[in-house]
């Protein structure tokens, strides 16, 4: 057992110098995106005597390219998950099936709601719900 945990811990220590080291280097890419960039074009002149040479630089600032620093902070959040570090995430999924939707899945498995043959008055398998308010059937949407 202690053989394992050794190894695992090798293992993590190895991946979470990789990932820091890729977290790094993107940082640097990043950095190096914001330099101005700059474009030198020559231009030659050939009429008149002999002709004429000039360059023309053209400088443009940067904003820097945010995709760098959004794969740095993956990189940074895969060690976080492999030192234990980030809080447990809850996910919850919600799904929302009509009646029928949820009988014909059910009847798929071999179960049933039960709920088909108690609909309550005005309730239509086959269209939006409606429930009795008095005299008025309004459907509910």
């Amino acid at each position: 057992m202690g053989q394992l945990e050794s190894e695992s811990a090798d293992i993590k220590a190895k991946q979470i110098s990789q990932l820091e080291w890729m977290a790094q280097e993107l940082v640097e890419a990043w950095g190096k995106s914001k330099q101005n960039a700059v474009a030198t074009k020559t231009i030659l002149d050939l009429s008149g005597d002999g002709g004429s040479e000039r360059k023309e630089t053209t400088i443009k600032g940067q904003t820097g390219n945010a995709t760098y620093l959004d794969s740095a902070a993956s990189k940074l959040s895969d060690v976080r998950k492999i030192l234990g570090l980030d809080a447990p995430v809850r996910a919850e999924s919600v799904v929302s099936l009509a009646v029928p939707q949820l009988d014909a899945l059910n009847q798929a498995y071999g179960e049933t709601t039960g709920e088909s043959a108690d609909r309550p008055t005005g309730e239509s398998t086959d269209g939006p719900a409606t429930h009795s308010h008095g005299d008025d059937a309004n459907p509910v949407e």
